[in-house]
């Protein structure tokens, strides 16, 4: 079984293998992208299935890949969205002051209003403390690990995150736990008509709009205390920058995405600045230089205090331990008179059960997050005033000046380090450890050379200590597949220094997939005088066996026999015993979900695999 926490599961709802119909896409008609009418259900929603199909007929830019048209992202549709479903108390000043009718009014308004051109000392109402973060990489750790400290602290805490790796359900938890198959079925039913009355006044909100309006909606009717919204791309003109919210935080900027965020870390970094709002503070982790100036500038604009890595807050040398990280966050004393201080002095001894030094740079800003969350839900109460300023904010008892000082009072030291301490990030190094003296299998989301990075100070830092829990070994076989618009021969560099075998693969659920020929060319061309034992299997899960030295049953077609696990060409032994050592599956999310059902099922032969998504491709 996995070491550690499945946060996915519930005692009623088994993880299928992934939910995502491939999209059938109708060229050479008037359609937008994706959208095909006739992949509509008419009538009520049958069920899950029906649901879900319904969502991914929608216009999905996650699944947009370079050449393809660009993206028509419009902020005022998706707060028209918001206001006709009854979400206003989520909004941002500048769209709960908007005109209702400002998306239907005409396709030709402009797309955003600016952040920037707001009044400086405007304040950014909401209804209840949403927390936002952005960054290249480290968002969703981030994200999470502030999800555990509230959840810690005794609050009812939402948290939207994407993309989901098996199942679209996990983009919406509560209190860690995603939500139900019915709940997300009615979730759909609910915004339904609403969004097919756009779609008749020329209005096609896509599927990332539609899945953060279901995020405000599921957390509006679980009555969740906070949020917490991890922006899907970029920041400026992210479906998620029409909240409110009470902190914002960047956790890293890194080149990623470049044909819609732009080309340089500081054209990123000022796209990725664009949710800092009007005297919102913001806690900043980016090291550079370049596009730190970018952010303080943006903050500065916003007349937005930011608390920064290294200047306020810092974690010195993160140890390794037997089940992850000890660390110590401290703040630091500002050097200015005038710098922004959050709150008291402190030095809290960190235990973390995540692998990588990154991911103690990730919990530190999540402190960081919380201690101004602490501040700011204060500093609304001693104003004798609840965060938002709406009619149906004011009316609402539970946000409170003194449930705001409950809240408050309740984000301790101590339950920040608890939080931590039971922090689970599915996906993030996630380790399992096969029966039989198999290799550990790491299963890892890292798709851009940053995290690529991260993951491979990661592994080497644990080779050749002590085999504990969290301890990695030679041969370190790795099955890697990306997308199309990545930098590939920047990642392919870097993994080509650290594995022994490599098998090229190629994730089968969405277009973006880049070609594994492409991939194993790339690795070729980058390797140098790197002698490795390379090879590529299209098929993600035969690729999985292939590494961990197992005969698939389906495999003898594609004359697949047993597997050679070193690079030294060593095979397994007479008796049938495999070579131990670590298998690493990264390079994208979508092949990480792809494979993760299954390798749950090889840590545990009797777990429950459910194949409707197989049922809904053949569909589709």
């Amino acid at each position: 079984m996995p070491l550690n926490c499945d946060g996915e599961k519930t005692d009623d709802d088994p993880l299928p293998l992934h939910d995502r119909p491939r999209q059938n896409d109708v060229p050479g008609t008037n359609e937008p992208h994706g959208l095909n009418p006739e992949r509509r259900p008419t009538g009520d929603l049958a069920g899950y299935d029906e649901a879900i199909e319904y969502l991914f007929g929608r216009i999905d830019y996650e699944r947009f890949a370079p050449g393809d048209n660009q993206p028509d992202f419009r902020l005022d549709r998706t707060a028209e969205l918001f206001r006709r479903l009854g979400l206003s108390r989520f909004l941002h000043k500048a769209y709960q002051q908007a005109d209702a009718n400002l998306a239907s009014s005409a396709a030709s308004q402009p797309s955003v209003p600016a952040v920037e051109s707001l009044a400086p000392g405007s304040p950014a109402p909401e209804s209840i403390p949403i927390v936002h973060v952005a960054g290249t990489k480290g968002k969703g750790s981030t994200s999470t690990m502030v999800s555990a400290i509230l959840s810690a602290a005794g609050l009812r805490v939402g948290l939207y995150t994407s993309p989901h790796l098996t199942r679209l359900n996990e983009r919406f938890r509560v209190d860690g736990i995603p939500c139900r198959d019915d709940e997300l079925t009615d979730l759909v039913a609910s915004v339904r008509p609403t969004v097919e009355t756009l779609d008749e006044e020329g209005q096609h909100a896509s599927f990332f709009e539609l899945t953060t309006a279901m995020a405000a909606l599921h957390f509006q009717r679980r009555h969740c205390d906070a949020v917490v919204l991890e922006v899907g791309l970029g920041g400026r003109l992210d479906s998620t920058n029409v909240c409110a919210s009470t902190v914002t935080a960047i956790t890293s900027i890194g080149l990623d995405h470049q044909n819609v965020l732009g080309d340089t870390v500081e054209a990123i970094a000022r796209e990725k600045a664009g949710i800092i709002k009007p005297n919102t503070p913001v806690v900043c982790g980016v090291r550079d230089p370049g596009p730190l100036n970018v952010i303080s500038d943006v903050a500065k604009t916003n007349a937005a205090p930011i608390v920064c890595v290294k200047t306020d807050y810092d974690v010195g040398r993160p140890i390794e331990t037997a089940t992850g990280l000890r660390f110590r966050y401290r703040t630091v004393e500002p050097a200015l008179p005038s710098h922004v201080k959050f709150g008291d002095s402190v030095n809290l001894d960190i235990e973390l059960p995540l692998v990588g030094h990154h991911q103690a740079e990730n919990a530190a800003t999540a402190i960081s997050i919380c201690r101004l969350l602490r501040q700011r839900l204060s500093q609304s109460v001693d104003a004798e005033m609840p965060c938002g300023t709406s009619a149906e904010i004011d009316a609402d008892a539970s946000h409170a000046p003194s449930a705001l000082r409950s809240f408050a009072e309740r984000l301790t030291d101590e339950a920040i380090c608890t939080g931590l301490r039971n922090v689970c990030c599915v996906g993030r190094l996630e380790r399992f450890q096969l029966p039989d003296g198999r290799p550990t299998l790491v299963l890892d989301t890292a798709h851009n050379p940053d995290s690529i990075l991260a993951l491979c100070q990661a592994i080497r830092s644990r080779i050749g200590l002590k085999p504990d829990s969290a301890a990695f070994a030679h041969p370190i076989v790795l099955v890697f597949g990306t997308s199309r618009d990545k930098d590939i021969r920047a990642m392919t560099k870097q993994l080509s220094a650290l594995a022994d075998q490599i098998i090229c693969t190629q994730y089968q659920t969405n277009p973006r997939a880049m070609l594994v020929e492409d991939v194993e060319t790339a690795f070729r061309e980058t390797a140098g005088t790197a002698k490795l034992q390379l090879e590529s299997i299209r098929d993600p899960i035969a690729a999985l066996w292939q590494a961990i030295g197992m005969q698939h049953s389906g495999l003898q077609q594609a004359g697949i026999q047993q597997a050679q696990l070193s690079a030294g060409d060593q095979a397994p032994s007479a008796s049938g015993d495999p070579v131990p050592g670590t298998v690493v599956v990264c390079g994208s999310f979508y092949l990480a979900g792809e494979l993760r059902q299954e390798i749950m099922r090889l840590c545990d032969p009797d777990a429950h695999v459910d194949h409707r998504a197989e049922r809904l491709l053949s569909r589709s």
